[in-house]
């Protein structure tokens, strides 16, 4: 009889440990694919953002070769849209991922100078019809290493971003290996238990 009982209270016990378990799996779950759920857009918007720096790059050029306004049109929309995404990522990511938070800061800051030393100096020359001094402008080691500057920061944010989404997904993955292993232990325990009887 104290046998009995006592294989019933050891089976009870592995089947509240297989309940927790199986709890605290759900809500790993469920937090990581709400983070990469979250994360995903991110991730896609921020490698257009990389496009639309690219696209202002490409456009200011043409302007100041071309001499075409509507290159300079090009430019001003994909600049704004750049900064639109930012602003956008900055909700996305929230305040709470800090590594994110400072390379997103970092990604607005070398935008800002990348204009700042490139873009607003080559428009003034060239709307003062100083169209090579504004190629020379834009050709200097400044100018490109602004612009090296922010492509470098908007890699690697989007690198980080990418990372902390599969990170989520590696957690969820692990997890899921342990409640694997652990199933299969106490499946076996349970069968030796009530072998034993």
């Amino acid at each position: 009889m104290r046998a009995l009982l006592a294989s019933g209270i050891a089976i009870a016990v592995l089947a509240v440990m297989v309940l927790v378990l199986l709890a605290q799996y759900t809500l790993t779950a469920a937090v990581g694919d709400a983070v990469q759920d979250e994360l995903s857009p991110a991730v896609e918007k921020s490698a257009s953002l990389t496009l639309e720096q690219a696209n202002a790059s490409g456009d200011l050029s043409d302007y100041i070769m071309l001499s075409r306004d509507a290159s300079l049109d090009g430019f001003r929309q994909s600049i704004g849209k750049a900064e639109t995404m930012i602003d956008e990522l900055s909700d996305a990511i929230g305040e709470s991922e800090l590594e994110l938070v400072a390379l997103l800061t970092k990604v607005r800051a070398t935008q800002r100078a990348w204009v700042k030393a490139d873009a607003n100096p080559a428009i003034s020359l060239m709307e003062a019809g100083k169209r090579s001094r504004a190629m020379k402008a834009t050709n200097s080691k400044e100018a490109w290493a602004a612009y090296d500057a922010m492509t470098l920061a908007s890699n690697e944010f989007h690198q980080a971003l990418n990372a902390t989404r599969d990170e989520a997904a590696t957690i969820v993955s692990a997890f899921t290996r342990v409640l694997g292993i652990t199933l299969l232990i106490v499946g076996v325990l349970v069968a030796a238990g009530l072998g034993a009887f």
